[in-house]
């Protein structure tokens, strides 16, 4: 493999990466408006940033570097990253936006870190494992599993840790975590799910869920249908239009 190295200081843009071709982005340098073809490679070393990254089916995108929405070292702004190969352990700066398209997988992706609002769209026949929702919003239409949505500690958040499961997207081995909210809507689904201390669970009408665990603090409002569920010490369940609490 042909390696290339972006180092601190440096932005590269404009970028074809083809296969057999591998692109290192080092701590402080960052890669812009770029695309990366089937075989080809895009690694983000901890304090490297892309930005604007369109993916061909086949090509990766990986490492402890950030995806961003704009980039303060180039000096200018760039759109949205797309992927339709895999994307793996980045996490998503504020404001940043991957979508991971049909046939594409995102794996261990951090969507936000400081200041919120970066977001992650999962489309219909993609995949994503290991995602954790600190500081952004999560769009499932497609599949995903083992998924936290939390929020950061010790911090006041402008925008919520929100994940919505949309019109025929799945999520199982979900945790709802203090301050996040998912919304299971029309013709969702969301099984193995944990709410634990004021994390927000909503099942809209036609939206399903099963093996549902609701931890002491959590909420649970259902409108849809609800398989299975267990419900703790001062959870709120809210069924239809009827607020109870049990105790």
């Amino acid at each position: 493999m042909t390696l290339v190295v972006v180092s601190s200081g440096v932005t590269s843009s404009g970028l074809t990466i083809s296969s057999g071709v591998g692109l290192v982005v080092l701590s402080g340098g960052t890669v812009a408006s770029s695309t990366v073809l089937s075989g080809g490679s895009v690694s983000l070393f901890s304090g490297g940033f892309g930005a604007a990254l369109t993916e061909s089916k086949g090509g990766v995108i990986e490492g402890d570097g950030e995806l961003e929405f704009s980039s303060s070292l180039g000096g200018g702004y760039y759109s949205s990253n797309f992927a339709a190969g895999t994307v793996s352990d980045v996490t998503l700066d504020i404001y940043a936006s991957l979508e991971i398209s049909s046939g594409g997988a995102a794996s261990a992706v951090t969507v936000g870190d400081n200041d919120g609002n970066a977001q992650l769209l999962i489309d219909r026949g993609a995949t994503a494992t290991g995602t954790v929702v600190l500081d952004g919003i999560l769009s499932i239409a497609g599949s995903a599993t083992d998924t936290v949505v939390d929020c950061l500690a010790d911090q006041v958040q402008i925008f919520p840790s929100t994940a919505t499961i949309d019109s025929g997207g799945v999520a199982s081995g979900l945790t709802i975590g203090s301050g996040g909210n998912v919304y299971v809507v029309s013709r969702g689904f969301a099984g193995g799910v944990t709410v634990q201390n004021e994390g927000y669970l909503t099942v809209a009408f036609a939206g399903v869920t099963t093996g549902v665990t609701v931890e002491n603090g959590g909420e649970f409002d259902v409108a849809g249908t609800a398989y299975g569920d267990r419900h703790r010490p001062r959870q709120r369940r809210h069924a239809g239009i009827a607020l109870e609490n049990r105790t």
